[in-house]
């Protein structure tokens, strides 16, 4: 892909949590939903803001590069909704990392290096501990802003995601109104009920959140 090397990129790095105890047909099942949740950002994003596949690796590690970094954590939520509405009773980690990138030599993203590599790769190697999300950027005001802001949406994705609200939330992420997430269901079910379900999984809260980190990063790219 062509790097324009004077742009900020968003690095999301993950592994899934859980991955352990699911055997062989489950673990089978798990890989494709990554690549079913691939395709689902692919859709979502379009290839200008998502050039290459969500690269899986290790059997339950996943990368992907975004050419826009605002874009970051609602995609990032969008894929750990995903899994968690899959019936597997996992979920995963994931980091964001903002920064110039250098090189991508081929489709996979994994092999990618940068800055917002490195920066996406260490977080999730050191520096997660018991949370599933955290964030780093060059910009040493905006990690420390933008990671609490992670940590505390954490919280409600952790704690009040089941799998009914994870599939409400893999909706909402993509602007769906709340008739149409109904669909999702089989059979579907109605609007107040998905009501209920995206007020459990916090959806007023996080949604305030990525709209103001969209216009963060989109106002941050001008300076």
């Amino acid at each position: 892909m062509n790097i324009d090397y004077e742009q900020l990129y968003g690095v999301i790095s993950g592994d899934v949590v859980g991955s352990t105890k699911l055997d062989k047909f489950q673990r089978e099942l798990l890989f494709k939903s990554m690549k079913t949740g691939s395709s689902l950002l692919e859709e979502w994003l379009g290839r200008k803001v998502m050039p290459l596949d969500v690269d899986i690796f290790s059997g339950d590690s996943w990368q992907v590069l975004l050419t826009n970094p605002g874009k970051t954590l609602a995609a990032g939520l969008l894929y750990r909704a995903h899994l968690r509405s899959s019936g597997l009773k996992c979920d995963t980690r994931f980091v964001v990392g903002i920064g110039a990138i250098d090189f991508v030599p081929g489709k996979n993203v994994s092999e990618g290096d940068g800055e917002a590599f490195r920066l996406s790769g260490q977080l999730l190697r050191e520096g997660l501990r018991k949370r599933r999300m955290a964030f780093a950027a060059h910009d040493l005001q905006a990690t420390h802003q933008w990671d609490l802001a992670f940590d505390l949406i954490d919280s409600l994705a952790s704690q009040h995601w089941s799998e009914k609200q994870a599939l409400a939330m893999t909706g909402a992420l993509r602007g769906w109104k709340q008739e149409d997430i109904g669909t999702l269901w089989s059979p579907r079910i109605e609007q107040p009920s998905v009501n209920r379900s995206l007020k459990s999984a916090g959806w007023s809260s996080i949604s305030r959140a990525i709209a103001e980190f969209e216009l963060f990063w989109a106002s941050y790219q001008r300076k």
